[in-house]
């Protein structure tokens, strides 16, 4: 068994597993009550704000693209990353991310070690974000006394320190890399030397100041489009409940999973209106409309780029080594 079919079956295992922890207790007449009360002009404006959002997430990323030193149009950039957030609907265990990184580098000629260290520098401003929201929300939220609260703070302070030490350690590979090159042969100096281009804005506290707020706009149009999924269903969150809602999804969004995040979804929706005491069978719809809805239309314009687009192209490149 391969390393990516042993990860493509860890995450099946894991979404199973927290699906039927999510529906176990769920009553299909409930669930279909919930479902015929949905407003579809309010899942519309959902849709609409989480294409800012992409758009939002697309920017970003160029701008961590373009401190690699090669010139990323925003037409390729665009393509690459809703053809691998389409991917990662379609694939396990996000796997997408890596067609991202394939992507780019055959339509850019960026080395793809280059674009995986932009994408590692995205990983770690979210997860530090969503540990921010999930923390505020958990220490200001009146929740349930039987809700271990103080081991529930002391593991998102760990999880906080575990992302801002990778965060540490990506600033002194970077200059210790440019200070003294690396002490290898030269197919792994190459590939080094290109992560370290991808991971380089690190180093630069203005354009990591840069980052962090278009990371905070991308979390501020993710949590409004969750909102909205929630409000077609008749539930109205207040704004310290929505971000314990995104923040809760947003942890369990990192860990291998199905397609769409199936099972895990499920579970992390439940979970939060469970929490604040309120019906899971409208967590349950909502997650599945997150993944019809929302999910379900950036794979339909993906596998379009791709199709159309992209496999044209790309047929007729190779992505640079390393």
């Amino acid at each position: 068994m391969t390393s990516r079919q042993a990860r493509a079956l860890l995450g099946f295992a894991i979404g199973g597993a927290f699906l039927y922890l999510a529906v176990r207790h769920a009553s299909a007449a409930d669930m279909a009550k919930v479902l015929g009360s949905a407003k579809v002009e309010w899942l519309a404006i959902a849709l609409l704000v989480y294409g800012l959002e992409l758009g939002a997430r697309v920017i970003r990323w160029r701008a961590l693209l373009s401190h690699t030193e090669e010139d990323v149009g925003l037409g390729n950039a665009t393509s690459a990353f809703i053809i691998g957030y389409a991917a990662n609907n379609v694939f396990p265990a996000k796997l997408g991310e890596l067609v991202r990184v394939d992507l780019i580098s055959r339509l850019s000629g960026i080395a793809r070690m280059a674009s995986l260290g932009t994408v590692v520098v995205e990983r770690i401003f979210d997860i530090l974000l969503i540990l921010l929201m999930a923390g505020i929300s958990i220490g200001l939220l009146v929740l349930p006394e039987t809700l271990d609260l103080a081991r529930l703070r002391s593991g998102m302070i760990l999880l906080g320190l575990f992302t801002a030490l990778l965060m540490i350690m990506g600033v002194c590979l970077v200059r210790s890399g440019i200070s003294r090159g690396w002490n290898v042969g030269p197919a792994m100096r190459a590939r080094l030397g290109n992560l370290v281009r991808g991971i380089h804005v690190l180093a630069s506290p203005e354009q990591c100041a840069r980052i962090l707020a278009l990371s905070l706009l991308i979390w501020a149009l993710n949590a409004i489009a969750m909102w909205l999924i929630v409000f077609a269903f008749g539930v109205i969150l207040s704004p310290l409940q929505t971000l314990l809602l995104v923040g809760i999804v947003g942890i369990a969004a990192v860990l291998p999973a199905p397609p769409a995040g199936l099972g895990i979804l499920q579970y992390a929706f439940t979970l939060v209106f469970e929490l604040l005491g309120k019906p899971s069978a409208i967590g349950l719809v909502a997650s599945a409309a997150v993944q019809v809805v929302l999910l379900g239309s950036v794979t339909l314009v993906g596998a379009f780029l791709f199709f159309a687009i992209v496999l044209p192209v790309s047929a007729e490149t190779h992505a640079p080594d390393g």
